[in-house]
C-alpha cells in the first residue's frame, strides 16, 4: 500500500524545469505535469519502435522483390534463348522439307523421262509388229509380257523365209522390243510406289500439327507454373497464346473435328485429330466457327479467341497430344522468320 500510494504521489507529482541563460538574465522555471510527461515519454518510445518495425518489414519485402526480379530476368533470358533455337531449328526443318520436296520432284521427272522413253520404243515396237502382221498376213499381238514373249516369235519365226533377211531384221528388233515390255512393267510399278511414299510424306506434312494456330505472344508455357487463379504450383499442359476477344484460330494441322462444345474449366473447346498420332485442343474459345465431323485443312478457321471457362482474359489454351500424351507444342510448331 505504501508502494502505491509513493508511485501515485510520483506519477501525479509535478517537474520543474529550470532554464539558465549565460547572459545574467532572469532564471526561467516551466512546471510540467509528470503524467503527460510520461505520456509523451512512452508514447514516443512505441512510435519509434513501430516505425521500426516497419522499417525492417519494408526492408525485407523489397530484398524478396529483387530477389524475384533477378529471377524472372533469368527466366525471360532463358525463354529468349530457347525461342532463338527454336527458331533456328524450324528454319532448318523448312530447309530441309524443301530438299525433299525438290529430290522428289526430280526422282518424279526422272522416272517420267524414262517411262517416256519406254512407251516410244514400245510404240516402235508396235509398229514393227504391225508392219510384219501385214507383210506376212499374220495376226501377232504385241508383247507385253515374257509369257507372250515366246509365243509371237515362234509365230513369227514359222512365217519367215530363212533368206529373207527383212524378216530376220524385224524378229531381233520384236526380241529388244519385248525386253522393253519387262522394263516397262518394272518401272511403272517402281514409279507407282515412290508417288505412293511421296503422297503419304506430303499427306504428313499437310496433317502435321506445325501451324502456328493464333499470331500472339506466349503469356504460359508448357511445364510446371505457379497458377494464375489459384497462385498454387502445378503442371501446364500446354501454352497461352494472348490475344483479343474474337481474333481467328486457326487449324494447326488438317484433319477431322472430333469435339466442339463445352468442356468445364476449358469452356469451349475444339479438339482435331490429325492422323498420324496427332491430336490438338483449342481452349477458352469465344465462338466455335466448326462443328463435329467437319474436315478442315491446315489454317482453316475454326474459332474465335475468348476467355469462356476458368480464365483471367482472353487467350489460347493450346495442347499437342502425341500417341496420346501431351507435348509441348513449341517443338513441333513451325514459327517463320
Amino acid at each position: 500500500m505504501k508502494f502505491l500510494k509513493k508511485l501515485k504521489q510520483f506519477i501525479l507529482s509535478d517537474f520543474t524545469v529550470l532554464i539558465i541563460p549565460k547572459t545574467t538574465k532572469t532564471t526561467k522555471q516551466i512546471r510540467l505535469n509528470s503524467l503527460a510527461t510520461y505520456t509523451f515519454i512512452v508514447g514516443f518510445i512505441i512510435l519509434n519502435i513501430f516505425v521500426s518495425i516497419t522499417s525492417v518489414t519494408y526492408y525485407n519485402r523489397s530484398q524478396a522483390l529483387d530477389s524475384q526480379n533477378t529471377d524472372l530476368s533469368t527466366k525471360v533470358n532463358s525463354n529468349l534463348e530457347l525461342i532463338a533455337s527454336l527458331e533456328k531449328r524450324t528454319s532448318l526443318q523448312d530447309d530441309e522439307i524443301i530438299e525433299l520436296i525438290n529430290e522428289n520432284e526430280d526422282v518424279l521427272e526422272y522416272l517420267n523421262t524414262r517411262i517416256a522413253d519406254v512407251n516410244d520404243l514400245y510404240n516402235e515396237m508396235t509398229t514393227v509388229i504391225a508392219s510384219f502382221n501385214e507383210e506376212n498376213n499374220s495376226d501377232i499381238s504385241v508383247p507385253i509380257s515374257r509369257s507372250l514373249d515366246r509365243t509371237s516369235i515362234q509365230a513369227i519365226e514359222n512365217y519367215q523365209n530363212e533368206d529373207d533377211e527383212d524378216a530376220e531384221l524385224d524378229i531381233e528388233e520384236i526380241k529388244k522390243q519385248d525386253e522393253l515390255s519387262s522394263l516397262i512393267a518394272s518401272m511403272k510399278e517402281e514409279s507407282s510406289s515412290l508417288r505412293t511414299e511421296i503422297e503419304d510424306e506430303l499427306e504428313y506434312l499437310d496433317c502435321l500439327p506445325d501451324n502456328v494456330p493464333l499470331e500472339g505472344r506466349i503469356s504460359s508455357g508448357f511445364g510446371y507454373r505457379r497458377h494464375p487463379i489459384t497462385g498454387l504450383r502445378s503442371f501446364h499442359y500446354g501454352v497461352d497464346i494472348t490475344g483479343n476477344r474474337g481474333d481467328a484460330v486457326q487449324a494447326a494441322g488438317s484433319g477431322v473435328i472430333t469435339f466442339a462444345g463445352w468442356s468445364g474449366d476449358f469452356g469451349k473447346v475444339v479438339i482435331i485429330s490429325h492422323g498420324f498420332g496427332y491430336e490438338t485442343v483449342y481452349a477458352h474459345n469465344d465462338s466455335i466457327i466448326v462443328k463435329v465431323g467437319d474436315v478442315v485443312n491446315k489454317g482453316d478457321l475454326i474459332s474465335r479467341v475468348g476467355s469462356t471457362g476458368r480464365s483471367t482474359g482472353p487467350h489460347l489454351h493450346f495442347e499437342i497430344h502425341y500417341n496420346n500424351e501431351q507435348v509441348d507444342p513449341i517443338g513441333v510448331l513451325r514459327y517463320d522468320n
